[in-house]
């Protein structure tokens, strides 16, 4: 909630923070705190460009990629997909998004949600 609570300019990323939230999230594989693990990520990938820049890892990417692979949580995925779009605008690193086909894994998990979208309507 600290996050969700403050304008862009306020927020400080804090990436230990986020990796420590991380890893209890993935210790308790309860759907509730990967929400607010993603709303977390979300909240930060807002920041100042300049902070963002710091900010951005290849853990945070693998973490964002992570969560927006998860098509049976859609509040989860789009958010994680939100924060990868907000770190492109502020942080891109094209070496890292390349070598972890950042790109290519976005469009397969729109292409996923959409077929799946379009299924529920036939």
């Amino acid at each position: 909630l600290f996050y969700t609570s403050m304008s862009r300019d306020e927020v400080q990323p804090d990436r230990g923070m986020l990796m420590f939230v991380s890893r209890i999230s993935a210790a308790e594989a309860a759907i509730s705190s990967r929400r607010a693990l993603i709303e977390i990520l979300h909240g930060m990938a807002q920041a100042p460009k300049e902070l963002r820049r710091k900010f951005l890892s290849r853990e945070i990417l693998v973490l964002a990629c992570k969560y927006m692979e998860m098509p049976d949580f859609f509040d989860v995925q789009i958010r994680a997909f939100e924060s990868l779009y907000f770190c492109t605008l502020g942080a891109c690193a094209p070496e890292l998004w390349a070598e972890l086909e950042v790109l290519p894994r976005m469009v397969k998990a729109a292409g996923f949600v959409k077929n799946l979208a379009e299924e529920q309507h036939v």
